[in-house]
């Protein structure tokens, strides 16, 4: 079963004060912190006012070794002006015999990052007797205003098979 959720700007707002506070404590660090920047920094997340949140309990398998997109894991949004979306992947995974990798891509063509290297999108991999919980965030940056899908796609690294047992996608946007 598939559900779509709106959450409020209040959540988000609070979610806001907490990126803020923790952006001061860094400042606090002064020279350490110019010694090691983020890999990766973008000014265009910002006024991320809408927060959709898709959720299913169904299982999915594959035993694809190119991506496909995870059943049910899409959301289907509008931006009206530019900026980033930032999207959180959760799954139980099950995935015995290789390495399962998760994508997250926008408008079917263009992969957020970080899906420039191949174990960048590790997602499970490789446990023989349990099942376990795990989760990932993209960043897609720079996203024109306009109608968009973002869809959640996994591979396996060789043969075999993995399985979610359910998820949860929350895609943050303009």
């Amino acid at each position: 079963m598939r559900e779509k959720a709106k959450v409020s700007c209040a959540v988000l707002t609070m979610c806001a004060a907490l990126f803020a506070v923790a952006a001061s404590a860094n400042a606090e660090q002064g020279e350490r912190s110019l010694r090691y920047p983020p890999a990766v920094k973008f000014r265009s997340c910002t006024a991320l006012k809408t927060i959709d949140v898709v959720n299913s309990t169904d299982a999915s398998t594959t035993t694809s070794i190119i991506y496909t997109d995870v059943p049910g894991a899409f959301v289907n949004l509008r931006t009206k002006k530019p900026g980033c979306v930032l999207v959180t992947f959760s799954a139980p995974t099950y995935s015995p015999q290789t390495f399962t990798l998760v994508q997250i891509v926008l408008d079917g063509a263009t992969g957020c990052l970080p899906s420039t290297a191949t174990f960048a999108n590790a997602f499970a991999g490789r446990s023989t007797e349990d099942e376990y919980a795990n989760s990932m965030t993209d960043l897609c940056p720079d996203v024109a205003p306009g109608k968009h899908v973002i869809r959640t796609q996994s591979r396996l690294t060789n043969e075999g098979q993995s399985r979610f047992d359910g998820f949860t996608m929350t895609v943050a946007h303009p």
